[in-house]
């Protein structure tokens, strides 16, 4: 079940890279121009080219 549009979302722990320092995931937006959406985990590319793992919860329509 999807939340309803007037939840507000609940803010996460930042992720930051471990290759360069650089914040991947402020808490609430993800800050890469590329994701990656895997079955198990989704991960977000650094500048650094590093692939670090980051929150994402994916709801497919039934």
């Amino acid at each position: 079940m999807l939340p309803a549009e007037n939840t507000p979302t609940p803010i996460r722990t930042p992720v930051h890279c471990g290759a360069c320092g650089r914040t991947v995931f402020d808490g609430l937006v993800i800050k890469s121009r590329v994701v990656r959406v895997l079955a198990a985990h989704a991960e977000a590319k650094c500048r650094c080219k590093a692939w670090v793992p980051v929150p994402l919860r994916y709801f497919p329509r039934e």
